[in-house]
């Protein structure tokens, strides 16, 4: 059976820029993810057994077809021992009312064959019943109760589907950034440790010509050991990302995957309040706990209708015929000349209600912790919003002054060096002013990227994420 995938909408990718294989755009990444992420198939497959179970639940509006037949053999003793014969044949069909009640429609047959024909051998009749609750089980709320806590949770299976993918998303997102970050991180130091190692060759050949002090080559192979840990641990700070990412898009962990994307540009305008405001509406697990309040209030009320006395009202009658001949039975039957009517009441109690109690009192608790649990989430939702914007400002800042210490870090290495060259200035003053345009590109990397960060993680709170990306949730199997 060919099955849909959870995730469907992804736009056409077109083909790989770079040569490398494992090279990565973010949106064949998200794919990777979609393609092999356990969670989202386990999403789908609750998804699946929740709309099985508002089918199942949907039963009861089903027609009902009863059929029997039996033959009933006994001794008939008169003048000797004999079998008196009975063939009883029966059927009827049935559907539940929305009141709550049953109709139904049965015929029945019976043949009876005596030895000595003191009776009649053919009975017919046919029987129109109604069966009415008219306490317990009685309205179109009641009948359909379950029915409607099964639909409130197939929303929750779906919602849920839809959290998994949008903290999926958003941790992809934020890990393929990462990856970005520490790329460009090893690119800036080992550039640093080129720089070094020609300055290390630039004081070889002065201190051989005399023109500075021996001590300045000791300085400068410090740097270079220096240069070279932060490299090494940069490194190792890529590897660690490269892994991170690979488990979330369930790539194999000896992937060397390389990021060929930049993060975009972003700029951030209003205030968090307007964005709590909607966020309380929107936000995916805003609705989530919302849908499951909705499914504890739908509990609730089916064990409350189901906390009342029974009294059931029911309503039949017929027409029957009685003849030697089925032909004249039957005859007879729809003369109407015979018929019965019947209606009776029938009261249960229970004494006690400890069970009924109980589960009414297991909704109202589950009510109330649903309703904590919407307070809970808007706390949430409060502190990420509040994170989220603090590092995007923070962000927008460092990177501004980032990119005018860089411009005036590059004019001062020029500076420095010429200063050196004039015997004005030491090589580690030099490395200096190179140490410190390397800090400015690390910081307009970080910078950049904690933008693109923050940008993912408000639109995973407002619900945005998976639409901006072009990922819809399906959760239909073929």
């Amino acid at each position: 059976m060919k099955k849909v995938t959870t995730i469907v909408g992804l736009l056409a990718i077109a083909s790989s820029a770079a040569a490398d294989e494992s090279a990565l755009t973010l949106r064949q990444a998200l794919q990777t993810a979609v393609a092999s992420q356990p969670d989202l198939e386990s999403a789908t497959i609750d998804t699946q057994i929740s709309q099985a179970q508002v089918s199942a639940a949907n039963g009861i509006q089903d027609w009902s077809i009863t059929a029997n037949a039996s033959l009933e053999r006994q001794p008939f003793q008169v003048f000797g021992v004999d079998i008196q014969n009975t063939l009883r044949l029966g059927g009827s069909i049935s559907k539940l009312l929305p009141t709550g009640g049953t109709v139904s429609v049965s015929g029945t047959g019976r043949y009876t064959d005596e030895p000595l024909g003191f009776d009649s051998k053919y009975q017919t009749g046919l029987t129109l019943r109604v069966d009415q609750p008219l306490l317990r089980g009685a309205g179109k709320k009641a009948t359909n109760s379950q029915i409607e806590v099964a639909k409130r949770g197939e929303v929750i299976a779906q919602q849920t589907g839809y959290v998994v993918a949008n903290s999926l998303v958003r941790n992809i997102v934020a890990a393929y950034w990462e990856l970005s970050f520490a790329q460009k991180e090893v690119q800036v130091r080992q550039e640093s440790v080129g720089l070094a190692q020609e300055r290390l060759r630039v004081t070889d050949i002065l201190v051989k010509a005399q023109k500075v002090a021996p001590m300045e080559r000791l300085a400068q192979d410090q740097i270079v050991a220096m240069r070279k840990n932060e490299l090494a641990q940069a490194q190792f700070r890529l590897r660690s990302r490269k892994l991170t990412l690979a488990g979330l898009i369930g790539a194999t962990t000896n992937a060397n995957i390389v990021t060929t994307e930049t993060p975009p540009e972003h700029a951030f305008a209003g205030s968090t309040a307007a964005l709590k405001t909607k966020a309380y509406d929107v936000s995916p697990l805003m609705v989530l706990a919302k849908a499951q309040k909705t499914r504890a209030i739908a509990e609730r009320t089916a064990a409350r209708l189901d906390n009342r006395d029974r009294l059931d009202l029911t309503l039949q009658g017929g027409p029957t015929g009685i003849a030697n001949t089925l032909g004249e039975a039957t005859k007879k039957m729809f003369s109407l000349d015979n018929y019965t009517i019947v209606a009776g009441l029938n009261y249960q109690t229970t004494l006690g209600r400890t069970s009924l109690a109980a589960g009414e009192r297991i909704g109202d608790l589950a009510t109330k912790k649903q309703s904590l649990e919407v307070e809970k989430i808007k706390q949430q939702i409060d502190i990420e919003l509040e994170q989220a914007f603090s590092l995007a400002q923070l962000s927008e800042s460092l990177k501004k002054n980032s990119e005018t210490i860089l411009k005036v870090a590059q004019r001062n290495i020029k500076a420095e060096t010429i200063r050196f060259e004039q015997g004005k200035s030491t090589s580690f003053d030099v490395q200096q002013r190179q140490l410190e345009a390397q800090d400015a590109k690390l910081a307009l990397a970080r910078a950049t990227v904690d933008l693109a960060i923050a940008k993912s993680r408000i639109d995973a709170v407002m619900g945005t994420l998976l639409t901006n990306y072009q990922i819809s949730l399906a959760s239909a199997a073929q």
